[in-house]
This record gives C-alpha cells, structure tokens and sequence, in this order.
C-alpha cells in the first residue's frame, strides 16, 4: 500500500514539472507574438546631426558653429553646396555654391543691420549683381568683371526712383530720374562724374527744357518748348545771354519786354554788355 502511494507521488511530480514546462515554452511563444511598445525619446540633444550616404560621405549636416547655427548640403565630393544659417545676431543666410566651391548666389536679411539683400555672382566668386533693401530704400545694382558698378536702379525714402550709369571707372555719367512733384529729367555728367554736363527737364505740364554747361558747370545753351512755342538762348561764360532764337515771350525771356514787339520767330543777338546787336525782324 505504501509503494502504490510512492509510485503515484512519483507520477504527480513529473505531470507538475511536465506542465510547467508546457505552460513556460507557450509563454515564451506568446512573449515572441506580442509587440513590445517602445520609448521614444521627447526630446533629442546634440551639437551636430549628420546624414551619410552609402559610401560612408557626408551629406547633409545640422549643426551649431561658432558663429550660429547653420544646415550644410553637400553634393558627392563632400563639397558644400548649400548652407542656410542663422547667425548670432539673428542673421538669416542662405548660400548656393557650385562645383567648384564658389558662392553663385547668397540671400541675406536681418542681423544687427536693416539690410536685405540677394547678391548674384559669376564662376570666379565675383558679385555681378546685387538687389537690396537698406533702411527701407530698394535698389538693384550692376556690376562688370572689375566689380565696379555700372548700373544703379533704386527708389529714395521719398518713393524717389532713379537710373544711374557709370563707365569702367566707376564715375556716374548718365542718371534719369523722376521727382517728387512728378517732373522726370535725365543727366549726363563730365568725365569725372562730379558736375552736370547736360540736362534735359520735362515738366508736368509737358514743357521741355534742354541744358548744355561747360566744363565749368556753368548754363551755355537751352532748348525749351512751352505754350509760347520753341526757344533757343546761347550765354557767353560771364553767363550773359548772347543770343536768343525763337519765340521771345516775356513770360520766357523777361528780356523780350526791352526788345519791343517781337514775331512769332525771332533772332536777337547781344554784345558783352547785353545790347542788342542785331535782331530780325527789325522791328
């Protein structure tokens, strides 16, 4: 009786071992079944991020520099392509390289200074054109291989737009510009682009006027036409009236009321002291 008891204890043990073994080896099935939910991180520190392709190459990289804190792009040589940055100041850039490494294109705003600007250069780095925004007034410039300017279009605070041309100096030569009361007028200026060789004015009425200077910046010939009709008036360097062609309208030439009636064409000529010499018709 008491070997029975045995046997049976021995079979009870092994069915427990046997079921736990079961029971662990489907628990490990399940645990392999069940996706485990991962933690991801809220927030990820770093000085710098980068991106390499196949090749074990850098390219692309996000990262703080000592100036900022700038995304770089690089093509396969690992050479920067594109870089946009925001400087210590608060500076925003944004830079286009080429193959070779130099800028071709660079847009830039904000920072310590009010200045936006977009800047063009040509295979050698050299800025060839410029667009900015300085202190509210827009402008766009030209420049040759020298980097000198040689065209200027801009717009004044007052809502003032001009053209101005340069030679391969740099010197101003040639300007066109509109004023505030609505009168356009072109330039042209001497060879050291300091004083105004010639002038053409209109008005906003319609009238022209026409101005010739010498060297000395100084009125020798006008052209004009007005309601009273075209008019030519030569001055000697004293700036005293010479001759004068045209019609002599005293609203024009406040000398007309000296010479008496005058046609509807006439020719005065003037001495040094400013008398008449002769005049036609004579009367």
């Amino acid at each position: 009786m008491k070997r029975v008891c045995w046997e049976e204890a021995v079979v009870l043990v092994l069915g427990m071992v046997l079921g736990a073994t079961i029971v662990l080896a489907m628990g490990s099935v399940w645990a392999g079944n069940t996706p485990v939910k991962q933690q991801v991180p809220e927030v990820v520190r770093a000085h710098r991020f980068e991106v390499v392709d196949d090749a074990g190459r850098v390219r692309a990289a996000l990262g703080v520099r000592h100036d900022g804190i700038g995304l770089f792009l690089f093509d396969k040589e690992e050479k920067q392509r594109i870089l946009m940055t925001v400087t210590e100041d608060g500076g925003q850039w944004l830079l286009l390289s080429d193959e070779e490494g130099h800028p071709r294109a660079a847009l830039h705003g904000g920072g310590s200074i009010d200045e936006t600007y977009l800047r063009l250069s040509d295979k050698e780095g050299k800025a060839t054109a410029t667009m900015d925004v300085l202190l509210g007034s827009p402008s766009v410039n030209l420049r040759d291989k020298e980097g000198r300017t040689r065209a200027t279009l801009g717009l004044s605070h007052d809502a003032h737009p001009s053209l101005e041309l340069c030679d391969e100096k740099g010197k101003s030569r040639a300007g066109l510009m509109v004023s505030n009361d609505g009168r356009p007028g072109l330039v042209l200026y001497d060879v050291k682009g300091e004083e105004i060789a010639a002038g053409l004015i209109a008005t906003r009425e319609g009238d022209a006027l026409l101005i010739i200077r010498d060297r000395k910046g100084k009125n020798r010939a006008s052209l004009g036409m007005g309601q009273h009709g075209a008019n030519l008036m030569l001055e000697d360097a004293d700036g005293k009236i010479r001759a004068l062609l045209g019609a002599l309208h005293p609203d024009v030439f406040p000398e007309a009321v000296l010479l008496g009636k005058q046609a509807e064409s006439s020719l005065v000529l003037f001495d040094r002291e400013g008398e008449v010499l002769w005049k036609a018709p004579p009367y």
